[in-house]
């Protein structure tokens, strides 16, 4: 759950939905944050298996900059946290994909 304050970047929307996200400590997956250009641009969430597996999140660059327009107050934390649920619950499928196939 996302309190005030909370860090925009897209670095903390990875982790937190990685964090919130559904996946059994056991699971033969790898998360990992990553990049397309410098410092934050093209952000992405990884999931990916010793198999070859390989699935790509985009961290939605249109949706942090809303977060971060309304990052004080309730509607700001609204907006953050439903980021973070989109994005672990794109971390679910990635991962049942990715183990099931």
């Amino acid at each position: 759950m996302i309190s005030s304050p909370f860090n925009t970047s897209a670095s903390n929307f990875g982790n937190a939905a990685m964090q919130t996200a559904d996946v059994p400590w056991d699971t033969p997956v790898k998360m990992r944050l990553g990049a397309d250009g410098p410092g934050e641009t093209g952000a992405y969430i990884e999931v990916s298996t010793t198999r070859g597996f390989a699935k790509r999140i985009p961290i939605d660059e249109a949706r942090l900059s809303e977060c971060r327009q309304e990052q004080d107050g309730a509607a700001g934390i609204t907006l953050c946290q439903q980021l973070v649920d989109d994005l672990a619950a794109r971390i679910e499928t990635a991962v049942a994909e990715a183990v099931h196939g």
